[in-house]
C-alpha cells in the first residue's frame, strides 16, 4: 500500500552539501555537546541559505519541483518571486509583466 504521507529524499543538485556538510556536521557537534541546540539550528540555517544562494535559489527550486513531478513555475511566478535573478538572465522577460500590470492599474 502506498503511504500518502511519504516523503522523497531531497533531490536537488548539491544534496551532499546540504545533508553531509551542513546538517550532519552540525548534528554531530550537537550530539558531542560542543554546540547548543540553538547554535546547531542557527548554523544549519545559515549553511543551507549559503548553499542555496551559491547554487541559485531559482535553479534549486526548479530542480526540486521537477523531482516532485510538479509543474514548472510560470514566467510571471518567477518574476514575482525571483525578479533579480530573472533580470540578470534576461531583463525583457519581467518587463512584459510590468507593462501589463501598469495598464491594469490605470
Amino acid at each position: 500500500e502506498e503511504d500518502r504521507n511519504g516523503v522523497f529524499n531531497l533531490r536537488i543538485p548539491g544534496m551532499k552539501d546540504y545533508i553531509i556538510d551542513a546538517t550532519e556536521t552540525n548534528l554531530l557537534a550537537f550530539f558531542n555537546n560542543t554546540i547548543s541546540v540553538d547554535t546547531m539550528v542557527a548554523e544549519i540555517t545559515k549553511s543551507w541559505r549559503s548553499i542555496s544562494e551559491r547554487r541559485g535559489k531559482l535553479d534549486q527550486l526548479m530542480a526540486y519541483r521537477a523531482s516532485q513531478l510538479l509543474p514548472p513555475l510560470s514566467a510571471r511566478e518567477k518574476c514575482t518571486h525571483f525578479r533579480s535573478t530573472m533580470d540578470n538572465e534576461n531583463p525583457s522577460t519581467c518587463a512584459v509583466f510590468d507593462k501589463v500590470e501598469s495598464r491594469q492599474s490605470s
